[in-house]
C-alpha cells in the first residue's frame, strides 16, 4: 500500500534530503512541460481537440456534468514539484465538490489487470495514473507524493511534491520523479468533474490556469526542489523563485446554439443487387459544423449502420426506395445546410428504369437515346426536371448500364439498346438478366 506523507505546506519550498538531485529529475526551464486540461466525458469531444467539449441545446436547456483531467505534455522524469490552479469564469459552470480524484486515493481488494498504450498487459490495485512505473515483477508502483487540494465552485487548487525516497527496481535510491512508461500524456494525473447549470445561454465557457508570478502560492508553476544545490552541475538546480510557470493549455465549454450541420451524398444502388447495406458505403470521413467550429467527423460515430440487409431484400412496391437512417451525434440530430433534419440516404431502383416508373421499358430506351443526342449537339438536356437534383443523378445511374454512374461515364446509344434488349427477353418471358446480356 503506498505511503501517503502528511506534511506542512512549507515541504513545497524546501525539501530536507541528504544527497542531491539527480539530473534526470530536474526541471529547469519553463518550456520543458506543458499542463494540459483536456475534456475526457460528457458531451461531445472531437478526437482531434480534447481541448473542447460541446454540449447540445437540450443538455444546455436540462443541465449535464462533464469529466475532465489535468495531463503533463513533457519528456520523462522531470518534475518535482507543481501547484497548480484553476479558475472558472462563468456563474453557470461549476466544479463538482466531490468529483476530485487523485487515482491513489483508493486501491482495489485485489489487483486488476490493465493494458498500458504500448499493449503491455500488468497488474495494479490501484488505478494507474501519470506518475508510477511498471516494476520487474510486471506491477505498476505509484509515484508517492504528497498532494493537497481545494476545490471550491468556481477554483480548485492543487498542490503536489514528488517523495524522494524510493528505490527502484534495483533497490537503489532513486530521485527521479518518472512518468508512467516514459510518457507522460498517456495518463492523466488527476480528474474532475464540472457541471453546466440548466438553461446556460449559448457561448464558449473558458476552464482556465491561473498565472501570478508574484504570488506563487496561489498560482500555476513547476520546479525542481531546490533544498540541496549540487554546485558540482549548476544547470541541474533550479530554484522555484524563478519564473517556472510552464506553458498552458486551457480547454473549453462550447454550448452550441444550434444542431450541428452536415451533407452526406445519398448512395445509389440497383434493386437486384445482394451486396447489403454498408456503413462503408458512405464517405469515411466527413465535415461539420457545430457550436461555430468546423471539423471533421468519422461518420460511423454519426449514425448506427443500417439494419441488415440488401437491395435485392425489399420489397420494390414503388418506383423509388429511398432508405433514410437519420444522423445523430452524442444524441443530437444533425442538421443539413438549411436546417432540415440530416440523413444517410440510399436510392434504390430498378437498373434501367431511367424514368423512374418502376418499369423497364423502351421509353428507357427512347429516354437514354434523346439525352444522348442532346449532349453531341451541344445542347441542355436532362432526364428529368431538374438537372442539378438528386433524382436526375439517380436517373443517370440506373441508365449507365455499363459505367453503373462512374465519373465520366456517359449515356449513350448503347446503354439504350441494352435496356431495349433487357425489356424484350422480359416482354416474352425469357430470364432478363443484366450480366448476360450480350
Amino acid at each position: 500500500m503506498r505511503k501517503f506523507f502528511y506534511r506542512g505546506m512549507a515541504l513545497l519550498l524546501g525539501f530536507s534530503c541528504l544527497t542531491g538531485i539527480s539530473a534526470q529529475a530536474a526541471y529547469s526551464s519553463p518550456d520543458d512541460v506543458t499542463l494540459s486540461l483536456r475534456a475526457m466525458n460528457g458531451g461531445y469531444i472531437p478526437e482531434d481537440n480534447v481541448h473542447k467539449i460541446y454540449v447540445s441545446p437540450e443538455d444546455a436547456q436540462n443541465g449535464t456534468t462533464l469529466h475532465f483531467g489535468l495531463f503533463f505534455e513533457t519528456d520523462p522524469a522531470i518534475v518535482d514539484i507543481f501547484n497548480v490552479e484553476i479558475m472558472l469564469s462563468s456563474e453557470t459552470a461549476k466544479f463538482k465538490k466531490d468529483s476530485y480524484k487523485n487515482p491513489t486515493n483508493y486501491a482495489y481488494t485485489t489487483a486488476q489487470e490493465f493494458t498500458h498504450t504500448d499493449g503491455n498487459v500488468y497488474s495494479s490495485k490501484f488505478e494507474p495514473y501519470c506518475f508510477g512505473r511498471i516494476n520487474m515483477m510486471n506491477t505498476y508502483e505509484t509515484g508517492a507524493s504528497f498532494c493537497m487540494y481545494t476545490m471550491r465552485e468556481n477554483t480548485f487548487q492543487l498542490s503536489w511534491a514528488y517523495d524522494y525516497n524510493g528505490k527502484d527496481e534495483n533497490g537503489n535510491t532513486d530521485f527521479s520523479a518518472r512518468f508512467f512508461g516514459n510518457a507522460s500524456d498517456d495518463y492523466h494525473f488527476v480528474e474532475f468533474d464540472m457541471t453546466i447549470d440548466p438553461e446556460t445561454p449559448a457561448g464558449v465557457y473558458p476552464v482556465e490556469f491561473v498565472t501570478d508570478e508574484e504570488m506563487k502560492s496561489g498560482s500555476t508553476y513547476i520546479a525542481s526542489d531546490d533544498s540541496v544545490p549540487n554546485e558540482e552541475d549548476p544547470k541541474y538546480y533550479t530554484s522555484i523563485y524563478e519564473k517556472m510557470i510552464p506553458r498552458l493549455n486551457n480547454v473549453e465549454i462550447v454550448v452550441a446554439e444550434e444542431n450541428p450541420k452536415t451533407e452526406i451524398a445519398p448512395v445509389f444502388r440497383y434493386a437486384h443487387d445482394e451486396t447489403p447495406f454498408l456503413i462503408e458505403d458512405f464517405p469515411e470521413d466527413t465535415e461539420i459544423s457545430y457550436g461555430g467550429d468546423v471539423f471533421c467527423l468519422r461518420t460511423e460515430n454519426l449514425v448506427d449502420i443500417f439494419e441488415a440487409g440488401s437491395p435485392a431484400d425489399i420489397d420494390m412496391d414503388e418506383p423509388v426506395k429511398i432508405l433514410r437512417s437519420d444522423l445523430n451525434l452524442a444524441g443530437v440530430r444533425m442538421q443539413d445546410a438549411a436546417g432540415n433534419p440530416a440523413a444517410l440516404e440510399y436510392y434504390v431502383g430498378k437498373k434501367g428504369d431511367v424514368n423512374l416508373d418502376g418499369d423497364v421499358n423502351a421509353s428507357d430506351a427512347a429516354l437514354v437515346l434523346t439525352y444522348a443526342a442532346g449532349v453531341g449537339a451541344g445542347t441542355s438536356v436532362s432526364l428529368t426536371e431538374d438537372t442539378d437534383s438528386t433524382e436526375e443523378k439517380f436517373a443517370f445511374f440506373l441508365g449507365d448500364i455499363d459505367g453503373e454512374g462512374a465519373e465520366n461515364s456517359v449515356l449513350n446509344a448503347e446503354d439504350a439498346s441494352k435496356i431495349l434488349a433487357y425489356a424484350a427477353r422480359k416482354g416474352s418471358g425469357q430470364n432478363a438478366d443484366w450480366n448476360t446480356l450480350s
